[in-house]
């Protein structure tokens, strides 16, 4: 159930984020997606995996990292997670008009020809960064068990036992 209720978390900060920025136009918008997206999956990726989208998660099935038993109950975190943001999202930014995305013929072809093509880059790099066993993160490691490198986290990571010397990576005392 934790790794259900991680994919839940993380799949609607992402769709919240994404409502909330595209709703209001923001011009930075895509760097706030990235970094929640970089947020929600140091936080809960240690627990499911941080797929937080259903084509990622059909992408780790088809690799052999997530049990057929897993698969059903991750779609349906992620999709009901995917509808309560986006209805929060609506209700917090309340924008006056929303405009209706039409589209026919090429741009039909070229809105679904960009979204597999995005959605393939996302598998992509989860694939080969969070399940690979050739990752040296992966194979050494683990996913997601390395520690912050940033000067920033150093006094938070030594205050949880976690040392860093030049010579060494980051990791237990």
């Amino acid at each position: 159930m934790r790794k259900y209720v991680a994919e839940f978390i993380g799949t609607f900060g992402l769709v919240f984020t994404v409502g909330c920025t595209v709703l209001t136009h923001a011009p930075l918008a895509p760097l706030a997606i990235g970094a929640a997206l970089m947020v929600f999956v140091y936080a809960g990726g240690h627990i499911s995996g941080g797929h937080y989208n259903p084509a990622v998660s059909l992408a780790v099935f088809l690799r052999g990292r997530l049990s057929r038993g897993d698969l059903l109950p991750y779609w349906v975190a992620q999709l009901v997670a995917a509808v309560v943001a986006a209805l929060l999202a609506r209700f917090v930014v309340n924008p006056r008009t929303v405009t209706a995305l039409s589209l026919s013929g090429r741009g039909i072809v070229a809105a679904l020809l960009a979204e597999f093509l995005f959605t393939f880059a996302l598998a992509y790099v989860v694939l080969n960064v969070a399940t690979s066993k050739d990752h040296p993160i992966t194979r050494s490691t683990g996913w997601r068990s390395a520690s912050p490198s940033s000067s920033a986290s150093r006094p938070s990571a030594a205050s949880a036992g976690v040392r860093s010397t030049p010579r060494s990576r980051w990791g237990p005392p």
